[in-house]
């Protein structure tokens, strides 16, 4: 995703002071709130506000508000956290409140009928809410020179505590092209495991430019239930040591991470079989600290596992992409070649193809093609 530096505007007060009194008022149960908030949505039906869409979004997608209110729901169902789901409601019943009463709204309104201006504020809601759980995986900055000297300690450090391993394939750092866990075309591709960010943004961080905003916190902390108050992007809790198609597909949300009952232990949740990723991985993935020498001279943050809450967040977000179809719109991941990998033809010419397109494989056929042209000379 390429880097953003627009901060968007925080809500309206009197529209967060309503939220959260709403959150708050244990006179309303979680399904009273949920009943009060389809009653709203159900504006969204009436044939004569069709025209109004998420804005900045391709109206071709069919993507609307109820569909992106709807997955949010079924993300805080599935994730069993009734208070997303609550925040879903008391969102938009705030938002039905204020607009009702004309007591605020962080947007311009521009329709007339009090039924196409709640419509308005609907759509504009759905697509802050998206916003804002996408900002921490957006970069505001590029890579700076003076990253590069913290960027190679952290690979120095990730790699020692995940044992020099590939979190989905398990294969050793120096096993080159055998290290085939995800077949995702990426125009950098490489063989080599990196350390790779889960948050594109620090949180919390006044000094530093690349952070995230007031107005996605605020979502985060009430959708997400992130409690993290600080935390450094080049930190090992932020960072996986995967391939880098493994890496890109990651950060394209084709698949993440998601905590099951056991410490340390997830289940590696695909989002998109349909993109043909070919994935080697196990069902489940599990962290396993480094058991620290004297001799390692490594710093204490070796320790530090990646965060599950920031896992969560990426799980969530995903899962919200995947449910209200947003991901092609807001992400756009790369075309992906649906190779015939049903049976042995189909995968070896999947296996061909993966290792053409890495660095190794590249070149050998570079050298084959020398090879030939030096015998017909």
């Amino acid at each position: 995703m390429a880097p953003s530096t627009v901060t968007p505007q925080m809500y309206h007060s009197a529209f967060t002071t309503t939220l959260d009194t709403l959150l708050h008022d244990r006179t309303q149960s979680n399904s009273a709130l949920r009943e009060r908030a389809q009653l709203h949505l159900a504006v969204l039906d009436r044939p004569q506000v069709a025209s109004y869409t998420l804005p900045d979004l391709d109206p071709c997608l069919e993507i609307t508000a109820k569909r992106v209110f709807i997955a949010m729901y079924q993300v805080g169902d599935e994730f069993h956290k009734p208070a997303s789901a609550r925040f879903v409601s008391a969102g938009i019943c705030a938002c039905a409140e204020v607009i009702a009463t004309s007591s605020g709204w962080h947007h311009e309104l521009h329709a007339l009928t009090s039924d196409e201006r709640l419509v308005e504020a609907l759509n504009q809601l759905a697509m802050d809410l998206l916003t804002d759980l996408r900002c921490p995986f957006i970069r505001s900055r590029k890579f700076r020179p003076e990253d590069e000297a913290q960027w190679l300690e952290l690979q120095r450090v990730v790699v020692k505590r995940d044992h020099h391993l590939c979190l989905l394939c398990g294969r050793l750092i120096w096993d080159g092209p055998a290290g085939d866990c995800v077949k995702y075309a990426c125009h950098a591709r490489t063989d080599r495991p990196c350390g790779g960010r889960i948050f594109q943004r620090s949180i919390l961080e006044p000094d530093e430019p690349n952070t995230v905003h007031e107005r996605s916190y605020f979502t985060l902390r009430r959708y997400c239930g992130l409690n993290e108050t600080s935390l450094d992007v080049f930190s090992p809790r932020n960072t996986l040591l995967l391939h880098d198609p493994a890496l890109k597909a990651f950060s394209h949300f084709l698949w993440s991470l998601k905590a099951t009952a056991k410490a340390d232990q997830y289940r590696v949740v695909v989002f998109a079989p349909d993109h043909n990723l070919g994935m080697k991985y196990p069902s489940v993935v599990t962290f396993k600290p480094h058991n620290k020498h004297p001799e390692d001279h490594l710093p204490e943050e070796i320790l530090e596992l990646p965060s599950p809450e920031l896992l969560l967040v990426h799980a969530m977000f995903g899962s919200v992409l995947e449910y209200s179809g947003c991901r092609n719109a807001l992400i756009r991941p790369n075309v992906i070649l649906n190779l015939p990998n049903c049976d042995s033809g189909g995968t070896a010419l999947a296996q061909r193809l993966s290792h053409m397109w890495s660095i190794a494989g590249l070149r050998q056929h570079v050298m084959k093609f020398a090879r030939k042209l030096g015998r017909l000379s």
